[in-house]
């Protein structure tokens, strides 16, 4: 692939990610204010989510946003100060090994939903973020050619 050709899909990768990344963010906040969609999250187990649950969404509902404001980041789409690009690159590691817990976990569940609708997304992540891994030798220095 060129070295155009190659940026742009890059770019399409990372605006992918941050895509569901907030995709993922909103359905946790409808969860967390009560919406009963558990049957679609948390294993599947009841309509309505506890209140412990609806907590644990409400947290998740933050992680997401914040994952989404770094891929934000990446992406050139925002600027900041706050996180140096060594922090970035750490956090996005993590979201890596955190995803590939979380496909697992979706496969493996009862929940239909969350197999076959939450299942793919983060196969998609996990792969995504695996690809631009490996293309750039573990430090994500493919967001820094970007903007070149």
């Amino acid at each position: 692939m060129g070295s155009i050709c190659r940026k742009q899909y890059h770019q399409l990768i990372l605006f992918s990610l941050v895509f569901f990344s907030i995709s993922i963010s909103i359905f946790q906040l409808v969860l967390a204010l009560g919406v009963p969609l558990g049957k679609a999250a948390w294993g599947g187990s009841s309509s309505k989510l506890s209140t412990t649950l609806r907590v644990a969404s409400g947290i998740s509902c933050f992680l997401w946003a914040f994952i989404s404001h770094l891929l934000c980041i990446k992406t050139g789409l925002v600027t900041s100060n706050l996180f140096s690009e060594t922090f970035v690159n750490k956090a996005l590691n993590f979201l890596f090994y955190l995803l590939m817990v979380s496909c697992v976990m979706n496969w493996i569940s009862q929940s239909l939903v969350e197999r076959y609708i939450w299942g793919p997304v983060t196969t998609w992540m996990v792969f995504s973020l695996w690809y631009l891994r490996r293309e750039e030798g573990n430090e994500y220095n493919v967001y820094q050619t970007i903007d070149s």
